[in-house]
């Protein structure tokens, strides 16, 4: 986890800092995600995972799947999406 005083910095720096900061961490990111998925690509999930994304070879690059989860507005501070997630399965399989 990363410390209070370097959370602190961070949103102190200017936005072109900023910016260079997110460029980095995403090029490093996307090179142990492609790292990562050429070791899972010989684990016995990698199969399933292919035919869930319904692609062939190789899961898809990181930048594709960047905002999958995003939504429109903020999540609230209280929110507890595992209610949600159980409305959503009974409601599924009942």
């Amino acid at each position: 986890m990363l410390s209070d005083d370097l959370m602190t910095t961070i949103q102190r720096l200017p936005l072109n800092e900023k910016v260079a900061l997110l460029d980095v961490l995403m090029r490093t990111i996307n090179e142990d995600v492609r790292h990562a998925s050429s070791e899972a690509t010989t684990s016995p999930d990698a199969e399933h995972v292919r035919k869930m994304l319904g692609r062939e070879g190789q899961p898809p690059p990181f930048e594709e799947l960047q905002g999958i989860l995003a939504t429109g507005s903020p999540v609230p501070a209280g929110y507890d999406w595992k209610d949600d997630y159980t409305d959503y399965l009974t409601q599924k399989y009942a």
